[in-house]
């Protein structure tokens, strides 16, 4: 499981260093557009330094198309990989108006058309591996599992770390001007950190959550009535309690210190947290991890009998 853990950290520290990127504060649509508005800002300062910086802009660009490609020869040209060709052809499309943001249309030159574009991408992203995974999907359930388990926790940590920081960072700099005393300004400041590290909190639990969850599936893959699998289980269930109960304290805590500090707090729009996300997760696997268990105690009873 080491490399699930490394895997989800890169993403965390990549959507942190991608969250000053500008523009990346506007929610999970500008968290899919990142990549792209990074990459194009890249290349389009690479283009402008001078001819070489030109010519090498085009080397990269024309590698970054290409690497669709290359996973299709390297699949043997199967049936279901022929998406990756359209998959090639979207990524140059989007690519290139993402480095040249003028040429679009006028109505799109904003963060608004990032998300776009960008989800022109990840719409045949997601296609191709849907199609590869109902390919492929005779005895490959639980890989299959573990891979969206694992691309869940991704998503949640680079929701809180990518437009999570982002949002806090344009915050603070919002409400650090303005004719008010030092005092607003501190505690609006500071809630606007506690606000962020509530939501990062809450992220970084359910993507532990799922994490365990994933050791489990490799166990239920081996053997469900093992052992094993009923300890993996029990650690599965022991972090959903111990998620369940910190972030609705959390939250607790943060409705009402805002609803407190209220009189302190300048220009924030104070909203109710109900970690939906969160709670749901940890519900659906509390509630599979206690039907593994009980299905492990039924086999061991009739075992009794046998």
């Amino acid at each position: 499981m080491k490399y699930e853990k490394w895997f989800l950290l890169i993403c965390a520290v990549v959507a942190g260093v991608l969250a000053f990127v500008p523009g990346a504060e506007s929610g999970i649509l500008g968290a899919l557009a990142l990549p792209f508005a990074a990459a194009g800002w890249v290349l389009r300062t690479l283009s402008l330094s001078g001819p070489i910086g030109n010519a090498a802009a085009i080397v990269v660009y024309v590698l970054i198309c290409a690497v669709p490609v290359v996973f299709w020869l390297r699949s043997g040209r199967k049936a279901e990989d022929r998406l990756l060709i359209l998959l090639a052809a979207v990524t140059a499309y989007v690519l290139y108006y993402m480095i040249n943001p003028g040429l679009r249309n006028p109505m799109m030159q904003n963060s608004v058309g990032d998300a776009g574009y960008a989800g022109a991408f990840w719409s045949a992203l997601v296609a191709w591996g849907v199609v590869k995974l109902v390919g492929g999907l005779e005895g490959k359930l639980f890989r299959a599992l573990r891979v969206f388990l694992l691309l869940c926790g991704a998503a949640c940590l680079m929701g809180a770390f990518g437009p999570g920081l982002a949002a806090l960072r344009e915050g603070l700099a919002e409400h650090s001007g303005g004719y008010v005393s030092g005092a607003v300004r501190g505690m609006t400041a500071l809630f606007l950190l506690l606000d962020f590290a509530a939501a990062a909190l809450e992220s970084v639990l359910t993507a532990l959550v799922l994490l365990k969850g994933i050791a489990l599936l490799r166990e239920l893959e081996t053997d469900p009535f093992s052992e094993g699998c009923v300890r993996a289980a029990n650690e599965v269930s022991r972090w959903c309690r111990r998620t369940l109960v910190t972030v609705a304290l959390v939250s607790l805590g943060m409705n009402l210190g805002q609803l407190l500090a209220a009189p302190m707090l300048m220009n924030i729009q104070l909203e109710v947290r109900i970690p939906v996300m969160g709670l749901a997760v940890s519900f659906v696997m509390l509630a599979v991890t206690r039907l593994l268990v009980r299905g492990k105690e039924l086999k061991d009873d009739n075992d009794l009998f046998i």
